[in-house]
């Protein structure tokens, strides 16, 4: 009962019923129970936040990374922006406007 309480259920009310009825269909025994893994979260499949919120900070891990492997260096032929195949010119800006500060990578 814990786990159905802690779980967000992100497919809503259809993905309760599902998971009910797959323990329903698959149990063998008279104790009603399901498996762990059908409530198990998956990190790439986040629902909270809205799609536009998502993006931006699926854009910003993808900078940090770059940034991270480039030891802070935006430009240059091991600059972060020719990794991410941008003129440094679009990668500067959106560098400022994400917040991020790319001194802390050298």
């Amino acid at each position: 009962m814990e786990m159905f309480q802690a779980y967000q259920w992100p497919g809503n009310i259809r993905e309760l019923q599902n998971v009910i009825e797959r323990s329903l269909i698959l149990c063998d025994r008279d104790t009603f129970s399901i498996d762990v893994a059908w409530l198990a979260v998956n990190p790439s499949h986040r629902t909270t936040g809205s799609l536009l919120e998502r993006i931006i900070e699926y854009e910003k891990e993808i900078i940090v990374g770059a940034l991270t492997e480039s030891e802070g260096k935006v430009s240059g032929p091991t600059g972060a922006a020719r990794k991410l195949g941008l003129p440094s010119t679009t990668l500067e800006p959106r560098i400022k406007a994400l917040d991020i500060n790319k001194n802390r990578f050298k």
